[in-house]
């Protein structure tokens, strides 16, 4: 029996505690009469599927980025507001108005892009 039938046959992440779980069903599988799925059953019950401290670290700070992402959208949505009432109140010219918006958008379409690429990596 090998390591990846193994993975794949109990379904389980591949880490170092699964690992010795792996090697000592493997000695079990050697002198035994057991088939590999009667292997793998009992592996599902031994074998554990939680994220490494590591792995969870960075999914809390791509989610913090995300969510800096959000904020930062909304704030360039509250300056296209501001500035919309700026060009209403005539304190600045309709370029002013035009060129300013464009710039805001252009960096929500920024954001947004970026916390779609944040999205896709928490999703791998």
């Amino acid at each position: 029996m090998l390591y990846d039938e193994f993975l794949n046959g109990t379904g389980c992440r591949d880490n170092a505690e699964n690992f010795k779980v792996y090697k000592n069903l493997e000695i079990m599988y050697m002198n035994s009469d057991m088939t590999k799925d009667e292997i793998y059953e009992y592996g599902k019950k031994l074998v554990t599927n939680e994220l490494s401290a590591e792995t969870k670290n960075l999914i809390h700070k791509i989610n913090e980025e995300i969510e800096n992402c959000k904020n930062e959208i909304e704030f360039l949505h509250e300056k296209i507001n501001v500035n919309e009432q700026y060009f209403n109140s005539g304190l600045i010219t309709k370029n002013e108005f035009t060129n300013n918006c464009k710039l805001y958008r252009h960096e929500i379409k920024k954001e947004r892009i970026k916390m779609k690429e944040l999205k896709y990596i928490l999703s791998i």
